[in-house]
């Protein structure tokens, strides 16, 4: 195949592909809106005892509250409770909703 046509059909991709082009998918749904299905619903507080203390963690929409600040992730809250880095979903049960 010459490079002319190579570069036409790579026009055409890159123009009318809806996979590659999200303007030509507008309902597709963005990653960022779409909430994880092992969290709960907003409102709902999961609690967890590490080391013989209880943790409370309230969810929000788009994020976490723990002693009255905002966490973007569990992992950040389990990393704040613990110390070290470990998975939030993992830390607080949720993995096999």
């Amino acid at each position: 195949m010459n490079k002319e046509l190579q570069d036409k059909i790579n026009e055409l991709i890159a123009k009318y592909d809806p996979i590659n082009n999200r303007n030509l998918c507008p309902n597709r749904p963005n990653k960022k809106n779409i909430r994880d299905y092992r969290l709960p619903v907003p409102g709902t507080t999961i609690h967890k005892e590490y080391k013989g203390q209880a943790h409370i963690v309230l969810i929000l929409k788009d994020d976490f509250e723990y002693k009255q600040r905002r966490y973007k992730s569990l992992s950040a809250v389990a990393k704040e409770i613990t110390g070290s880095h470990w998975n939030g979903y993992g830390f607080f049960g949720l993995e096999k909703r």
